[in-house]
């Protein structure tokens, strides 16, 4: 999903892999200012916390079927995601 005026706009990724990932890798891309809290309540891995670098803020699925041949091969599934002014979820 992005924004209207892209990059400037942001950038949600709830489904992606980059090169040979076998777990699913969600990211956030915005302009300087916005962060993700390591302490954030979650299932997945957090991995970088800076929204605004290379990769955005990310987090790493944990289980090793959400991406990729294991995910096609468990029969796929659904992905959702949650926009609110008060946070993503």
């Amino acid at each position: 999903m992005k924004g209207i005026d892209w990059p400037k706009g942001g950038e949600i990724d709830i489904f992606e892999g980059v090169n040979k990932m076998t777990a699913n890798q969600m990211a956030l891309h915005t302009q300087p200012g916005c962060s993700l809290s390591s302490s954030a309540k979650q299932t997945g891995k957090v991995g970088e916390t800076d929204c605004s670098s290379g990769t955005g803020c990310t987090v790493s699925e944990t289980q090793a079927n959400s991406y990729g041949d294991a995910f096609a091969s468990a029969g796929g599934g659904v992905w959702a995601m949650q926009l609110e002014s008060s946070g993503i979820r």
